[in-house]
């Protein structure tokens, strides 16, 4: 991936809270591109620029519009957000895109 482009790749709770360093391997072909992005996850969560998904559900519990379908976090020029996946009561799909450093709601689309 290019610098200054976006990358997007699907978490669970369990990535964001225990993710930890890539490990070294010459054959990883496209696992090794996941692998970077989760230890620059792990490591923007462990310093400080986003806040682990468990905090950022925590924050909007209240404020989701159904039930959580999927979660993805997103990276661009060093900032970082939260993409969630809802299905609201109305049975349509609801995309909720989210501030991963202070958990503000930037905007909701329905689809």
């Amino acid at each position: 991936m290019g610098e200054g482009v976006s990358r997007r790749w699907f978490l669970t709770l369990a990535l964001m809270v225990t993710a930890g360093p890539a490990l070294a391997d010459d054959d990883r072909g496209d696992e090794g591109d996941d692998e970077d992005e989760r230890a620059a996850l792990a490591e923007a969560v462990n310093a400080g620029r986003v806040r682990p998904l468990s905090e950022i559900r925590r924050l909007l519990a209240d404020k989701l519009p159904g039930e959580i379908l999927s979660v993805e976090v997103e990276e661009d020029d060093g900032v970082w957000s939260y993409e969630f996946k809802t299905i609201a009561a109305d049975g349509l799909r609801v995309d909720v895109y989210v501030d991963g450093t202070t958990g503000a709601i930037l905007k909701t689309v329905r689809r």
